[in-house]
């Protein structure tokens, strides 16, 4: 079963190009259509650019303070490995500043993810 994080990358553009060429320092990545696919240690995390409308339902639950203003750059990341979506979002966050939504009730600066938070009922 996967899970899903949302990447969010508050005052900048940051594009489907960018994306690739960073996570392509961590492994293969390839883009059909727009799916970016990675492979990184032998696992797949799959990343798509969120549109304006699925933007305002992120931020929906978000703390108001923590809503960053436009231009901001939304990436949903697929995953079911969790170490293998932190290294991404770890080498992504070297790039450009990066907030995570871990889809689990946690939003947290990139540096600050860890696999515990992805994967909470694992402990």
């Amino acid at each position: 079963m996967s899970e899903t994080l949302v990447l969010v990358f508050p005052g900048c553009r940051v594009t489907v190009d960018d994306v690739v060429a960073w996570l392509g320092r961590l492994g293969s990545v390839t883009v059909h259509g727009e799916v970016i696919t990675a492979e990184i240690s032998e696992k797949h995390i799959y990343l798509v650019e969120s549109d304006d409308e699925e933007v305002e339902e992120i931020f929906a639950h978000w703390p108001t303070d923590l809503i960053p203003d436009p231009p901001t750059a939304v990436f949903s990341l697929d995953y079911r490995s969790a170490e293998v979506a932190v290294n991404a979002v770890r080498m992504l966050a070297m790039e450009a500043h990066l907030i995570v939504d871990t889809n689990f009730h946690l939003v947290v600066p990139a540096e600050q993810l860890t696999t515990s938070m992805l994967c909470p009922r694992c402990e």
